[in-house]
C-alpha cells in the first residue's frame, strides 16, 4: 500500500512504499542458476542473487547514486520523471520522490548530506536535505545529464548542451554557479581525478575522442579514442588509467593518463551507457543494453582480459557498485507484463 511520508514539501511529492520485495536472495540466487550466461561449471565473477521491485515505474531508467551512511540506492526513473529510493538491506522500495522533469544525473554528496537531482526536461538541479525535502533549485539550462563531485575541490561537475555544450561548474558548499567550461560538443559522462586537477569527459555524438580538462588552466586536450561515440568513462587513480566504452564498435579502450597514450583495446558490449571500476578487485564491469555484461581484468595497468559475459536482460544499460559491500546493482526498464526491476549482482572471485 503506498502511504504519503511526514515532512514532504507541496514542491515535491513524496510517497513510500513498504514491504516491497520481489524474492528471497536464496530464491533469486536458485533463479539465476538457471539463466543462460550464468550458469555452468566456474562460478562467474558477477552472481545474480536478489531482484527489486520497482512498482509503477515505467520508461526509461538512467543513473544511479549511494547513500552509504543510510543504505540507501537512488534510482533516476527519467521516463517516470521519479526517484526510487531503494532500502538495499531490506531489498525494498524505500520512497518515491516525485516533482522532477526527466531526470537524469544525481548523485549524494557525504561532506554537505545532500542529494543533488539533474532534471533534463527543465534544466534543473533539485538540491534536497538527508530527508528529501527539496533545499534549493538551481537552474542551469537544458540538456542537463551526469553530474560528478570532487572531495578535494568541493564543486560539482555537470554535462549540459548549452551554448553548444559544455561543463557547468558549482560550489556545492552554496549551491552557486562558479563557472562554464567549453566543450565545442555535448559531453555526457565525466570523471575527476582524485587531486581534482583533471577532468575526463566525452564527446559522443558520432565523435571519436575524449576531452581531458585542466580544472587549473582551462586548457583542453583531445585523445583520439580510434572508435565513434564513446560513452561510459571510468578512472583508476591507483595505475593512472582512463577507462573509455565506444559504440561504433563496442570497444574497452584503456589509456595511459599521464602520457594520453592507448595501452590496450578489448571488444565489449554493446550499447553500454555504464560501467564501474571495482579497484579492490583490479576489474571492470560494463553494462550493456543489449543484454549483457562484461567483466574484465586488469592483469597490469597496460593488460587486460575478458574473465566472462553474462545474459541479463536488453536495455539494462546503467548502474552501480557498492565498493564495500562487494555488490552491483543495476536497473532493468519494464517491458510488456515485466515490471521495472534492480538487479543485485554480488562480486566473486573468478576460480
Amino acid at each position: 500500500m503506498i502511504k504519503k511520508c511526514s515532512g514532504a514539501l507541496a514542491s515535491l511529492s513524496l510517497l513510500t512504499l513498504g514491504g516491497v520485495l520481489f524474492s528471497a536472495a536464496s530464491a533469486v540466487s536458485a533463479q539465476a542458476a538457471q539463466l543462460p550466461g550464468i550458469a555452468g561449471e566456474q562460478r562467474p565473477t558477477l552472481q545474480l542473487i536478489e531482484k527489486i521491485a520497482l512498482p509503477n515505474v515505467v520508461g526509461r531508467i538512467d543513473h544511479m547514486a549511494l547513500d552509504a551512511k543510510r543504505k540507501r540506492l537512488f534510482v533516476a526513473a527519467c521516463g517516470n520523471d521519479t526517484v526510487e529510493v531503494i532500502d538495499y538491506p531490506l531489498g525494498r522500495v524505500f520512497c518515491t520522490l516525485k516533482g522532477f522533469s526527466f531526470p537524469k544525473g544525481i548523485i549524494y554528496v557525504p561532506d554537505f548530506d545532500r542529494l543533488y537531482v539533474v532534471s533534463a526536461g527543465d534544466g534543473t538541479i533539485r538540491v534536497l536535505d538527508s530527508g528529501y525535502r527539496p533545499i534549493e533549485t538551481i537552474r542551469i539550462g537544458f540538456a542537463a545529464d551526469f553530474i560528478t563531485y570532487s572531495t578535494v575541490t568541493k564543486r560539482l561537475y555537470m554535462t549540459i548542451d548549452e551554448n553548444g555544450g559544455g561543463i557547468m561548474v558549482i560550489d556545492a558548499q552554496t549551491n552557486k554557479v562558479l563557472d562554464f567550461i567549453q566543450t565545442n560538443g555535448t559531453p555526457e559522462d565525466l570523471q575527476v581525478d582524485a587531486k581534482g586537477e583533471f577532468l575526463y569527459t566525452n564527446i559522443p555524438d558520432d565523435s571519436d575522442h575524449v576531452n581531458v580538462i585542466n580544472l587549473k588552466t582551462k586548457e583542453i586536450k583531445r585523445w583520439a579514442v580510434g572508435a565513434r561515440s564513446p560513452i561510459p568513462l571510468a578512472l583508476d587513480d591507483a595505475s593512472r588509467r582512463l577507462f573509455v566504452v565506444t559504440r561504433k564498435p563496442a570497444q574497452l579502450v584503456v589509456f595511459n593518463i599521464d602520457t594520453g597514450k592507448e595501452v590496450a583495446r578489448l571488444a565489449t558490449a554493446r550499447d553500454s551507457a555504464n560501467m564501474a571500476w571495482d579497484k579492490d578487485r583490479k576489474r571492470i564491469y560494463v553494462m550493456g543494453g543489449e543484454g549483457r555484461l562484461d567483466s574484465f581484468q586488469q592483469k597490469g595497468p597496460d593488460s587486460y582480459e575478458l574473465l566472462d559475459s553474462i545474459k541479463t536482460e536488453v536495455e539494462m544499460r546503467t548502474g552501480i557498485l557498492h565498493q564495500t559491500r562487494g555488490m552491483l546493482y543495476a536497473p532493468v526498464p519494464a517491458h510488456g507484463d515485466s515490471p521495472a526491476e534492480l538487479w543485485n549482482f554480488e562480486t566473486h572471485n573468478h576460480d
